[in-house]
């Protein structure tokens, strides 16, 4: 299996990045995604995500540019809930808009990661899959947030804190918060999604 599409060379000189069209195809089939180049100079209109690569020996196929690479299983699941949830639009994914077999391609990009992270119009932030947990907490934070909702003990805002708190450590303890770009990509996001 291929593990790196055909990358075409980037003009350094110029700022260019490549970013990634998520295709909308059957749940079931290999994640398909298409790449352009553009320049962070022409001010393009793009998202980025924000994850976790995950387990690099532990990977998935998906088609960019008509060619299989491999992914994290991670990064795949992301691309798969990214394409039933949001519009087609393009997003810059470090591990496929970096040719990552590419010494030095990497170290002319990575130091442009925070004018990518600053000039994309939305960070998308992958926590990893849901769970119940995960779910049970946004759904009554997006609640709260509207209208008032009774405390599920019925004893009070203390107990529903203590329930809020038990579910939350769920999602701080996702390895999302354990990486050192995190905080630079949240901070530079003009919208957090």
């Amino acid at each position: 299996m291929n593990q790196h599409p055909s990358y075409a060379k980037l003009d350094y000189a110029h700022r260019e990045i490549r970013l990634l069209t998520i295709l909308d195809d059957d749940d079931d089939y290999l994640v398909r995604c298409t790449t352009r180049t553009a320049s962070l100079d022409d001010r393009p209109n793009f998202n980025a995500l924000s994850y976790c690569w995950g387990d690099s020996k532990v990977t998935s196929p998906i088609m960019v540019d008509y060619h299989v690479m491999s992914v994290t299983v991670n990064l795949e699941k992301a691309l798969r809930h990214l394409r039933c949830s949001v519009q087609p639009e393009e997003i810059w994914i470090d591990a496929i808009c970096i040719n990552q077999a590419n010494i030095s391609e990497k170290n002319h990009q990575v130091p442009l990661m925070r004018d990518i992270y600053s000039a994309s119009s939305k960070v998308f932030i992958w926590l990893g899959e849901s769970d119940n947990h995960s779910d049970e907490f946004i759904r009554i934070m997006k609640k709260r947030r509207s209208e008032a909702i009774p405390n599920p003990s019925g004893s009070g805002e203390s107990d529903m804190t203590a329930h809020l708190v038990s579910l939350s450590i769920n999602l701080v303890l996702k390895p999302w918060w354990e990486r050192t770009w995190t905080v630079q990509e949240f901070y530079l996001a003009k919208t957090v999604v």
